[in-house]
């Protein structure tokens, strides 16, 4: 799922934003089609505001978290703003003048997906606004081939000009996701990206089975380091710990650090004979800076979800603590 699809709030306030600048140009047409009702077909295109206010009554309660679950977010959007991009073409074709202010309305749909939408979907919206805008322009207002062409350059540079925003806000989106999920100090996930990570691997697990191992590490001795040698100190150590986790495991598997002197690794394709086996490989290249204990466990074999596989884990790490076993 895309960043974007993931934040429920910042999805309610696109709509929030989008319904309610609708429901204002509607308004504003409204008393445009008061104050100009003598010229032709002014019931016809009332009939369009109505269609474009009862749209945006529609987009103003569609339930954005079941439709987020389902991965609708984005077809619900991108039908929203084609819906729109028709209903500007209707009032141009309805009013039928070559001077129709509701042209401009062309430009509308596209500066809000640059606002609102990922890059992906500013694209489609862009394409279909510039092809309907043609059709439009050229079809029911008979506009001559210069005049046509020349909107449509004009279109194009605003669709050039909304393409570069939403890639610098995808961008943006994405590096505050990064940086949200990521240890500062060690540059491996937090607690934050641990949890979604294994969230997302035991999904995996449930659709197509694939194995899951999970390792805890916890050093033995971390808080001596701090108080001998500096907190300095005790932040280098984690850093050499955490390039010794990742040397010691696949490119696939991820480590984390999810307490001050705890780790976290899972384990792709593992099971329960595997995760204790790697858990050991773990223990062997991290001793080479610090003692430490480690606990494993893998899903189907111990537990097939988030809590009890840590528990699990947990427990033996805490086991092999008791036992005076510096290995899993």
């Amino acid at each position: 799922m895309h960043v974007w699809e993931e934040n429920v709030a910042a999805l309610r306030r696109s709509v929030h934003a989008g319904t309610s600048v609708s429901l204002l140009l509607c308004a504003g047409v409204a008393v445009y089609f008061l104050v100009t009702f003598d010229r032709p077909n002014r019931p016809l295109l009332l009939v369009v505001v109505g269609i474009a206010a009862a749209v945006a009554g529609v987009a103003s309660v569609v339930p954005l978290e079941a439709m987020a679950r389902r991965r609708l977010i984005a077809p619900f959007f991108l039908g929203w703003s084609i819906a729109l991009v028709a209903i500007v073409a209707a009032a141009v074709a309805v009013e039928n003048d070559p001077s129709s202010p509701f042209i401009a309305f062309f430009f509308l749909p596209m500066v809000f997906g640059a606002i609102a939408y990922p890059l992906r979907l500013v694209l489609a919206l862009s394409a279909i606004d510039v092809a309907a805008s043609v059709a439009t322009l050229t079809f029911a207002l008979e506009y001559e081939a210069a005049d046509t062409l020349l909107f449509a350059i004009a279109l194009l540079g605003a669709m050039l000009l909304c393409l570069y925003q939403a890639r610098a806000h995808e961008e943006h989106l994405a590096e505050v996701a990064r940086l949200s999920r990521t240890d500062h100090l060690t540059g491996t996930l937090n607690r934050r990206g641990f949890e979604d990570e294994l969230d997302e691997r035991l999904a995996r697990f449930r659709r197509y089975g694939t194995p899951i191992g999970l390792v805890l590490l916890d050093l033995d001795g971390f808080k001596a380091v701090n108080d001998l040698q500096g907190h300095a100190a005790g932040d280098d150590l984690l850093r050499r710990v955490a390039a010794s986790i990742d040397g010691a495991v696949r490119a696939t598997d991820c480590a984390a650090r999810v307490g001050g002197d705890e780790f976290a690794v899972l384990l792709e394709q593992s099971d329960g004979i595997t995760a204790p086996m790697v858990a050991v490989r773990i223990v062997d290249a991290v001793s080479l800076h610090s003692a430490a204990t480690a606990g494993a466990a893998s899903c189907p074999d111990d537990a097939d979800d988030a809590e009890e596989l840590y528990r699990i884990a947990d427990a033996r790490l805490y086991e092999s603590k008791r036992a005076g076993s510096l290995r899993a």
